[in-house]
């Protein structure tokens, strides 16, 4: 938090994006709240998924994420009919066995 740097990871692709904050430290929360704050679910609907994931599988819990499976890195189609309710920690970790975390090349 000191840094002021942040990571983003796309986890269904292994890809990263870095961004590097100008920001002292004693910005550092109010940059957070903003963050939290300004989310918005459709910067990260995959392919317009996520409402008819929701429809069909029900409400996600706190420890829950909708992914794909077979997961995309295995070949596994992005269609509402292989998506499943997963544990989020243990999919992503899976995820993150898969494939190497490559950066995005733009």
């Amino acid at each position: 938090e000191k840094t002021g740097a942040s990571l983003n990871i796309t986890g269904i692709l292994s890809k990263y994006v870095v961004f590097n904050s100008t920001l002292g430290p004693e910005f550092m929360d109010k940059q957070l709240q903003n963050f939290l704050l300004t989310r918005n679910i459709d910067d990260d609907d995959f392919d317009d998924l996520f409402q008819p994931a929701k429809r069909k599988l029900g409400t996600l819990r706190g420890d829950e994420m909708y992914g794909f499976v077979p997961a995309l890195m295995l070949g596994g189609p992005s269609s509402l009919d292989h998506l499943e309710k997963l544990k989020a920690v243990e999919h992503l970790i899976l995820l993150s066995q898969l494939a190497e975390l490559q950066p995005y090349s733009f």
